[in-house]
């Protein structure tokens, strides 16, 4: 008997503090996101589609936000992509490419609908190398990396406000 009365508080608090856990969101009042097509002052065509299309399957996936059309939007996402690099990124002795960073950088802005000051706004960047000789990872593979790393330093943002 003194067993049970000893474990019972413990499973109390175990029990009881599960339903406590609650999910804090910066902008309690904010439940809805249309993600505008990023745009791309870039030379890689392709990126501002996958990083808009990334984007929007990282929301669909969290439950920050819920993904909704323009018109029954709170919030609004937009952003430019205005860098891609692939540049050597380490060298042997005789300076030859060991491998190659791929970086991809954008300036996203994320504010209420209708309103024209945004909540915030800032540049965030994705990175990936892959090797000179591309025997264990290619340039696409790396654009793939840097650009789900953009995507999730942005999601990370729109959970800490």
């Amino acid at each position: 008997m003194k067993r049970l009365f000893s474990i019972f508080p413990i499973a109390i608090i175990l029990l009881g503090g599960c339903r406590f856990i609650i999910t804090i969101k910066p902008y309690p009042d904010i439940k809805t996101v249309f993600v505008e097509p990023f745009d791309n002052e870039t030379d890689r065509y392709e990126l501002n589609s996958t990083v808009t299309e990334r984007l929007i399957d990282e929301l669909h996936g969290s439950s920050l936000l819920k993904v909704v059309g323009r018109d029954a939007a709170q919030s609004v996402i937009s952003g430019t992509i205005n860098t891609y690099e692939n540049k050597a990124y380490s060298f042997t002795p005789d300076e030859e490419p060991i491998d190659f960073r791929v970086t991809v950088r954008a300036r996203v802005r994320f504010g209420k609908a209708g309103e024209e000051r945004a909540l915030w706004e800032a540049s965030f960047e994705g990175f990936a190398t892959y090797p000179a000789d591309e025997s264990t990872k290619s340039e696409s593979q790396a654009l793939d990396e840097a650009t789900s790393m953009l995507v999730s330093r942005i999601m990370d943002r729109l959970r800490t406000g």
